[in-house]
């Protein structure tokens, strides 16, 4: 059984909508899924059984284009220990983080794709444009600087930075602490290099949860 503390329904549905409806009807009928849940209208009371069902359904899909926080793809799934929490400033991000498998890993999304967010903000937009800038203005900026302010900056630069970030947000006290499930699409990683240099991956997650 999953509790999900996080479900970006953009990027589900933009996703799922991508899967031809044979491929669908092939995968639900491997998984035991009912299809008519799936296709429900999104106004009623069995939303978050669609959303479950389509989370099946999408990681059956994606099949080879997943990989690991040890070795990242396009797509990873993965479970590791994490904290999360709103952003520093940003009340409109929140963070999950943590080190896993000689990994530092940090995914940020809408604080709105919260699974019972009081205080959410109702944008629901993709970050993804947005996460390696922000973090990395947390090693090239003094505090507060807007995160457009390092938009100048060299690609490299600006990722190596990001990964700097990751470690420093993951530092920090963010409360509750739980092993989680998750799938992320990949924004940027960096491997593991020996013993000395641990990998750092960065990325925008689909849903995470918990699993009894």
């Amino acid at each position: 059984m999953r509790y999900y503390h996080y479900i970006s329904g953009a990027k589900l549905e933009m996703l799922y909508e991508q899967i031809a409806p044979e491929a669908r009807e092939r995968i639900a009928v491997d998984l035991g899924v009912n299809i008519g849940i799936v296709s429900a209208n999104f106004r009623s009371e069995k939303v978050e059984n669609a959303h479950h069902q389509k989370i099946q359904i999408l990681e059956r899909h994606l099949g080879g284009r997943v990989g690991s926080l040890l070795a990242p793809k396009p797509y990873i799934a993965d479970t590791a220990i994490a904290a999360w929490g709103p952003f520093e400033n940003y009340e409109y991000v929140v963070y999950f983080g943590g080190y896993e498998s000689g990994t530092h890993f940090g995914l940020m999304g809408s604080f709105s794709n919260c699974v019972s967010a009081p205080n959410a903000s109702p944008s629901g937009y993709s970050l993804e444009r947005y996460i390696v800038h922000t973090l990395a203005r947390r090693k090239l900026l003094p505090p507060r600087t807007p995160t457009s302010s390092c938009k100048g900056i060299p690609a490299a630069e600006a990722n190596e930075k990001a990964f700097e970030g990751v470690v420093m947000a993951n530092q920090c006290s963010i409360e509750p602490k739980a092993k989680v499930r998750f799938l992320a699409r990949t924004v940027i990683a960096r491997a593991r290099r020996g013993d000395h240099c641990y990998g750092v991956y960065i990325g925008t997650p689909i849903y995470v949860a918990t699993e009894d």
